[in-house]
């Protein structure tokens, strides 16, 4: 699912006004949208933080659009053989508040369940918000086991946060923190394009 702001975004209506966002904008032409379909197939993480207002969930709409017209590898098991198949890249996007709500559902809620299920198994996931919540422990166990699945499987994960460095680490467990030091991290260091309107 796509934000309706977004529907449409692409890479031509980012604004650029500092030339920090150029560096950080070819490192996505050639390390994301060159080889999605790798990264996907693989599993690899990504990293955008920064302040709010510099671009990130755009960009991160960018990328979700050229996602879902990929075709990932699918590897099932055909009368005790496996079988690859390629599919269409399964896609999703949610903010961290909204994800966590999903951690108050009841069992019995099945359509819940299988709602949760759908964005924790997608092969490409973009978290956004991640940071914003009440940080109890209650979330940090549910982000915990959750983004640990995801890593666990080498399902692909674009993780947006306005948190730095030092506070991400805070809001995290350690074993889950460790794991995001392997993504490919992204700094959007600049200043808000809306504060600039």
């Amino acid at each position: 699912m796509r934000l309706n702001r977004y529907q449409n975004v692409t890479l031509g209506d980012y604004k650029i006004y500092d030339s920090k966002q150029e560096k950080v904008l070819e490192r996505i032409k050639t390390e994301i949208l060159a080889n999605l379909t790798e990264h996907i197939n693989k599993g690899t993480w990504f990293l955008f933080w920064g302040a709010c207002g510099t671009g990130k969930t755009h960009l991160a709409h960018v990328i979700l659009k050229q996602a879902e017209k990929i075709k990932v590898r699918h590897v099932i098991l055909y009368a005790w053989r496996p079988k690859v198949e390629y599919k269409q890249a399964v896609c999703r996007y949610i903010t961290a508040p909204e994800l966590i709500e999903y951690s108050k559902i009841r069992i019995e809620d099945s359509t819940k369940v299988e709602e949760l299920n759908n964005i924790k198994c997608c092969d490409f996931l973009i978290l956004d918000e991640l940071g914003i919540g009440y940080n109890t422990d209650h979330e940090r166990i549910f982000l915990h086991t959750f983004l640990g699945f995801r890593y666990d499987n080498k399902l692909s994960t674009l993780l947006i946060s306005n948190l730095g460095k030092r506070e991400l680490q805070a809001y995290l467990t350690a074993p889950l923190w460790d794991r995001i030091k392997e993504a490919k991290w992204f700094a959007f260091t600049w200043e808000s394009y809306r504060g600039r309107r």
